[in-house]
């Protein structure tokens, strides 16, 4: 879902930089990852569900796996 801008504005205000997708739809992890790097950032926590889980292995674009599982559900 895309951000209100009402909700960029607050963000950016309190001195977040927000940084938009031209086209709307999947996100690339690996261009992502490449930006935050370009950036000077090269350590990321991804929390996510399975689905980006699987992505970043199946890329190669984790290093470090930390694995919560319980026989309960969390959330």
């Amino acid at each position: 879902a895309d951000a209100a801008p009402i909700d960029i504005e607050k963000l950016t205000s309190a001195g977040a930089e927000v940084v938009t997708q031209l086209q709307p739809g999947k996100v690339e992890v690996a261009q992502v990852l490449a930006e935050l790097a370009r950036r000077g950032i090269i350590s990321v926590l991804c929390e996510g569900g399975a689905k980006l889980a699987t992505t970043l292995v199946k890329q190669r674009l984790a290093n470090k796996i930390f694995l919560y599982q319980t026989s309960h559900e969390i959330g």
